[in-house]
Order: C-alpha cells, then sequence, then structure tokens
C-alpha cells in the first residue's frame, strides 16, 4: 500500500520464541511452497514459509463479487506447524490498523547470504490495497534495503511498515541469512469491490495529503435548484418506472413534476426503457430524452412535442450547442444531432472499436443507418468549441471529436459516467466503480466519495446490488460557478460538492427505494 513515507516504525515486537525456533525448521518446509512462492514472486532467489497467502490472482475475481473472508484465505505448509507460535505476533501487528479487516499473508521470508532482489514495484491489486508489514527476525549490518534509492534499516524485533508502492529493492551482502515475518493486512476500508478503480490508489493518495490540510468546504455556499430525471430499475407494467423533480438544494424542497409511467416500453430487463434520462435546455423549452424518444416540455412540464429516430434507442446523456442537441443512442453505439430549428434528427456519428482504433463513420438518420449495437456502452456526449467529447463505460478513455478526426482526449476508468471537460485541459466525471466523483488534470487528482446510507434505511434494499441496483451508483452531473458541482446518485440522491475542498457540501434524498436512481441533472435557470 501507498503510504506517505517510505517506510516507518511502528513497534518493538517480542520476537524470542521465533528465533528460538528458526533453527529447528526443516529445510524442506522452506522449500515446500514452491508453487505459491512461484504465484506470488516468480522467480526471486529466496525461500519463504507460507502460514496464509492470497495470491493476486485470486484475490481479484474474489473482490469483484464484495468483501472476502478469512475463509477465502489459502493455508500454507506452515500453518500447522507454527501458527500457534506466529499468531500472538500477527495479533500484535494487526493492532496498529482498524479491525474487521482481513489478512491475507503471513510468511517467513528467507533471502541466503549473497542474494538479490532488484529493484521493483509491487503492482498487483491486492498489494495496492493491503498494509506491507516486516518484523525482522534475523539480520545483518551488511543487508542494504532501499526504498527509491535511499537506503532504509530494519532492525531485528521490530515492526515496519514498508511502501511497497514506490520502487525498492534489497541485497543480502552478509555471510549469513536474513529472514523476515512478512504479514499482509486488508483494512476493512479496502476490503470491496470499489477497489478495482482505477481510482483507488490516487483516492487514499488525495486523502493522506489532505489530511489537516484542506480547505473548509464553504458550507455557506448560495445553492440553486437543480432539475434531475430518474429510472427506477425493474418497475412493472402499469408502476411509474421513471420522474422529473426540482429539487431546491438550499432548502431541500423536492417537487416531482413529472411522473413517468408510460406503459408502452420494454419491460425485460433492469433498466432498458424504463425511466427518464438526459436534459436539455433551450430558450424556454426542456428537452428530455426517454429511452428512443425525445420530448420537449415547456416549463409547467406539459408535454409540448416529441420525437422518435429509428436510430435512438437506450439515450443516455444529451447536451445543448448552439442550436443542436446531440444525443447518445447507446443502443446503437452512435451519437444523434437534432437541429433544434428544424426539429429533426439531421446527422449521426456511429463509433466502433477495431484492433484498437476508433473508427467513426458519419450517417443521415433521415436516410439511412447502422444495425443496432451496444459494444461501447456510449453513455455520455459534451461539445464546445474544441469539438464533441464523447465517452463509454466499455473504454478507458475519452474520445474527442473534431473536423473529422477522431482521438484520446485522456484516461478515465472503466465503467465511467458523465465524464466533461473541465477547467483548463482537466476532466471531471462520475467514477461509478470506485463510488467517487472525480476530478483530475495531469497528476492533479481530486475526489469526493458518493453518499451511502445504512443498509436498513434502504427501501427494497433486498433486491439490490446483481439482482437490480445499488446504493452508491453515481449517474447524473453538472457544474454551477465556482467550483461547485452536483453530482446525482442511488437510492435517488443529489449532492452539491465543494471541489476545491474535495468535499461535499449538503446532500438531498428524494427517496431511500435502492430500485430509483437519479439520471440527468442540471442546474435550473428559471424563476
Amino acid at each position: 500500500m501507498w503510504i506517505t513515507e517510505r517506510c516507518r516504525l511502528l513497534a518493538e515486537m517480542d520476537i524470542g520464541a521465533l528465533v528460538e525456533r528458526l533453527p529447528e525448521l526443516p529445510e524442506e518446509l522452506w522449500l515446500s511452497d514452491q508453487v505459491m512462492q512461484k504465484k506470488i514472486a516468480g522467480d526471486r532467489d529466496t525461500n519463504s514459509i507460507f502460514l496464509l497467502s492470497l495470491a493476486s490472482v485470486d484475490f481479484e475475481p474474489l473482490i469483484e463479487k464484495g468483501p472476502i473472508s478469512a475463509a477465502d484465505v489459502p493455508r500454507g505448509a506452515g500453518w500447522d506447524l507454527l501458527h500457534e507460535l506466529i499468531d500472538p505476533l500477527v495479533a500484535q501487528v494487526i493492532a496498529h490498523f482498524p479491525a474487521g479487516g482481513v489478512v491475507t499473508r503471513v510468511q517467513l521470508a528467507r533471502m541466503q547470504p549473497g542474494c538479490e532482489i532488484t529493484p521493483h514495484t509491487d503492482a498487483s491489486l491486492i498489494l495496492m490495497a493491503t498494509h506491507r508489514l516486516h518484523v525482522p527476525i534475523v539480520s545483518n549490518p551488511q543487508v542494504d534495503f532501499r526504498v527509491t534509492g535511499e537506503r532504509v534499516v530494519l532492525e531485528a524485533g521490530k515492526l515496519y511498515e514498508v511502501n511497497n508502492r514506490v520502487q525498492h529493492s534489497v541485497v543480502n551482502g552478509g555471510d549469513a541469512a536474513r529472514v523476515h515475518l512478512i504479514v499482509d493486512y486488508l483494512p476493512p476500508e479496502n476490503n470491496k469491490p470499489s477497489i478495482c478503480s482505477r481510482n483507488f490508489e490516487s483516492r487514499n493518495k488525495q486523502l493522506a495529503a489532505n489530511a489537516g490540510n484542506r480547505p473548509r468546504a464553504r458550507l455557506d455556499a448560495a445553492l440553486p435548484t437543480v432539475i434531475a430525471t430518474s429510472v427506477v430499475r425493474g418497475a412493472h407494467k402499469n408502476q411509474s418506472h421513471g420522474g422529473v423533480y426540482l429539487v431546491d438544494m438550499a432548502s431541500g424542497k423536492v417537487d416531482q413534476v413529472v411522473d413517468w409511467n408510460n406503459c408502452d416500453i420494454d419491460w425485460s430487463g433492469r433498466g432498458w426503457d424504463r425511466g427518464l434520462r438526459g436534459i436539455a435546455l433551450h430558450n424556454d423549452k426542456i428537452y428530455i430524452a426517454a429511452s428512443d424518444e425525445l420530448y420537449c416540455f415547456d416549463q409547467k412540464f406539459n408535454v409540448i412535442a416529441s420525437f422518435r429516430s429509428p436510430y435512438l434507442k437506450h439515450a443516455h446523456e444529451i447536451v445543448r450547442f448552439e442550436e443542436h442537441l446531440l444525443v447518445t443512442s447507446t443502443g446503437f453505439d452512435s451519437i444523434l444531432r437534432f437541429d433544434l430549428s428544424e426539429q429533426v434528427f439531421d446527422k449521426g456519428w456511429r463509433l466502433r472499436q477495431e484492433s484498437g482504433r476508433m473508427i467513426v463513420s458519419l450517417f443521415d438518420p433521415r436516410q439511412t443507418g447502422p444495425e443496432p449495437a451496444n459494444t461501447l456502452h456510449l453513455n455520455n456526449v459534451y461539445q464546445d468549441d474544441t469539438g464533441i467529447f464523447a465517452s463509454a463505460r466499455q473504454l478507458p478513455f475519452v474520445l474527442r471529436l473534431n473536423k473529422g478526426v477522431v482521438h484520446r482526449y485522456c484516461p478515465i476508468p472503466l465503467g465511467t459516467h458523465n465524464a466533461l471537460p473541465y477547467g483548463d485541459g482537466g476532466i471531471l466525471y462520475q467514477d461509478t466503480v470506485g463510488e467517487l466523483v472525480v476530478f483530475q488534470k495531469g497528476d492533479e487528482f481530486a475526489s469526493v466519495a458518493i453518499p451511502r446510507y445504512p443498509e436498513e434505511a434502504l427501501v427494497n434494499g433486498d433486491l439490490g446490488d446483481d439482482r437490480l441496483a445499488r446504493q452508491g451508483f453515481g449517474r447524473g452531473l453538472c457544474v454551477q460557478a465556482e467550483g461547485i458541482v452536483f453530482c446525482g446518485s442511488s437510492p435517488s440522491t443529489i449532492t452539491a460538492i465543494d471541489l476545491r475542498a474535495s468535499a461535499p457540501i449538503k446532500s438531498v434524498n428524494i427517496t431511500m427505494d435502492i430500485r430509483n436512481a437519479i439520471h440527468g441533472l442540471e442546474v435550473w435557470p428559471y424563476d
């Protein structure tokens, strides 16, 4: 795990009993776990006795499904012989961290004289997420342990945490073996699927850097009214499956102005055709996308008109630029343009990936278009003077289209929603896997966690996660002036965020029904 220091001393340890026991350990025990050794360390010139060890290749599929338990951690060849002796030491080691985590490795690692571990950085997810803890049992002055190129002396009988996310190496230049007890501890805050997000480590660095050194959130900021749409996942025929809300973020007052119970939709799947999606405002009109239809409302939320295209399916977000709307057609891997003057869909861009390259094809939706396809899960579009920006759940980057040329604008995590250019060369987005709202610009990184509620407070909580929806699912994002942004999440909640302080200002909950998720979100400009 990345920590703010190269290595930090945590405590003195009583290792006398283990020191006495070491000479009695048979050589075949040091050599018995070769499969585990190879799985974890490759061809390093060391020997290890494993009591417990969960390899990275086994950890990742486990954590993707939910928190792991001690039962998920395999026992090694040294367990039966040594665990009663070593368990008290392990208990002392993990007592320095929050309780409720999981020990993922207990290992005696031996390095013979003249052996070397070359400079490297531990890159696996499990080693990013766990505290790497060393207790030297036997050492000598000629052991040269280096972290970021600087020598660090680890004394026998002391407990250290090592930053294994920077380059480190070791050479045993002495004439005796070096033996360390290594313990990896997965703390409870990291024992969850969201650590699979690419932003996991950046978030940890941000929290460490901001500890005690973060500007206060502007809790007195003047907050506007926002307009939000929602999708009710798993709703049945004749039930409301979405709505439109005006939410006064200052007072917390919520008005549902549209209850969407259109029955002429495809009811299969979780979200499918349900609910209302992206929002765009033009003059005195409100344009809101349903799955396969674009609706125009007046300010009293009467439907003035609606528009269809055979190439609009599973729309997600829309944006207005000058006299056009751009709408994502997720079911066709496409972006459709709607001419506000002519009130017609007049242009389309089909996106596809071939051999690692992005290909964009133009089409006229008034004449012909692509076959249905959802290979990218295209979910956001934005336009300014520099081009059209598009992002998709299955793409690890934002695309920019400009004058017929498409290129990768910046990297983002898989699963992202609502990626928007923000600031000079930065990007703002919902890291839906990591449950974060993120701003990044090069090495600059700021994030705020999506709000979560106690499980007992949720309605239909038994239908969550893989079945229908999950809380903490972030979608919907809009920007107010001066670093204030608003994000949506499930169960339908809108949160005002102060990006400068990397902190929430206020959250307003619309419903605790886990199925009801915010989709579109904009600042309401009308009185």
